[in-house]
């Protein structure tokens, strides 16, 4: 009896090449699978049960740059789309942990097991080296049986404009509607209470232009996908008025979720604690660290906002409870890639990494563990005159 092969998830066994050419003879025969691969649009291959390629249409073939069907055969779909994951299994594409919550693989045990279509969203970032592209496909996995046989014919419709869209608008209408309430609560308050000073009334709208600024920037950079873009904004800056500015902006939705938000004791080591960098792309970091903590946590529940100075560097580090399950962790910033069934989300994590380190040149991560919780940390290196 062979021994199964080592996979943290779906099958790793393939089948020997003389069975594959066996494979392929079968459907090459069959004309339903023929018409279905010259006529119907969209990507379309033909799988066997251990979900390697035996065939592909035309427009599957261009989009990756293939001008003879044969270079894929044999491969599964994430190897020849080039997954960034599909050799982190021991058996390839479909075997690795991260696999676990790609909607393909999903898709191709979902319709073996029960014998019936099923459809997923895919999100996948693919490509090879530094040269990376975050992509959203509609997957429907279709079961057929030929020769006593089962394959499956499976059908891509690349959806990654109309997420990507989704996502933008939701998060930049959600952020300016935030900024916006927050100046129309200052100018009501300013209206009914005669302590509030010319300076103070000019100052908090200076604040809010700055941000609305800032959002705007933010947006276009997310649209183009590209950091240099984003108009970075040095100040020096203590990292006790970008906790007091944090505290600030998720103080009402602490509030609502009945969570308390704790923070460093930064007395005595103020004069330590700077940081030249652009204030509102921290706080807006940080801020959306302490929003999928809150999210993630039961109400009534205490999270932690933790500052360290080590070295040369200054590290933010907002804890909670609640662990990420292993087979999320390893697309946790993957632009895209979301557990929420409602449109428009998949942005937050990511945005923190592209923003945290290729605009701020700093350092962001997690850590998960059942025992431990969950922490989010952005490291930026402290201002070049502090000690």
């Amino acid at each position: 009896m062979t021994q199964a092969l080592k996979t943290y998830f779906a099958s790793a066994e393939r089948e020997s090449d003389a069975e594959l050419e066996l494979s392929l003879r079968t459907i090459s025969n069959n004309p339903v699978i023929a018409g279905v691969l010259k006529s119907v649009s969209g990507l379309i291959a033909v799988l066997n049960e251990q979900r390697q390629i035996l065939a592909a249409n035309e427009e599957m073939l261009r989009s990756l740059g293939i001008s003879d069907g044969k270079e894929l055969f044999g491969f599964r779909l994430g190897e020849a789309i080039s997954c960034v994951h599909h050799a982190e299994g021991p058996g390839g594409c479909g075997t690795g942990v991260a696999c676990r919550s790609c909607g393909a693989v999903l898709a191709m045990i979902g319709a073996l097991a029960g014998d019936r279509p099923v459809e997923k969203d895919c999100v996948a970032k693919v490509g090879n080296g530094k040269e990376t592209r975050d992509l959203v496909f509609q997957v429907r996995v279709v079961p057929i049986h030929v020769a006593e046989h089962a394959y499956l014919l499976v059908f891509l419709w690349d959806k990654t404009g109309d997420r990507q869209r989704a996502q933008l608008e939701q998060i930049f209408f959600h952020d300016i509607a935030n900024v916006l309430h927050g100046a129309m609560t200052f100018a009501e308050l300013s209206l009914l209470d005669e302590d509030i000073s010319r300076e103070e009334i000019l100052d908090q709208m200076q604040r809010f232009t700055k941000r609305l600024n800032s959002e705007m920037n933010i947006q276009k950079t997310l649209v183009a996908n590209d950091a240099e873009s984003f108009p970075v904004k040095r100040e020096r800056v203590s990292a006790d008025s970008l906790v007091t500015e944090i505290r600030e902006s998720v103080d009402s939705l602490l509030r609502a979720m009945s969570c308390e938000l704790c923070c460093s004791d930064l007395d005595g080591g103020r004069n330590s604690m700077m940081l030249l960098t652009d204030p509102l792309l921290v706080v807006r970091i940080l801020t959306n660290m302490i929003v999928n903590a809150v999210e993630a946590s039961s109400p009534g529940e205490i999270l932690r906002l933790n500052v360290e100075s080590e070295g040369g560097e200054i590290t933010f580090a907002v804890r909670n409870r609640a662990a990420i399950p292993a087979d999320l962790r390893p697309r946790v910033f993957q632009r895209n890639f979301t557990t929420k069934k409602q449109p428009g989300h998949g942005l937050g994590t990511f945005s923190m990494k592209f923003f945290g380190e290729k605009v701020l040149g700093g350092k962001v991560g997690f850590h998960s563990s059942e025992e431990e919780g969950t922490c989010f940390w952005l490291t930026l290196p402290k201002a070049p005159d502090s000690p």
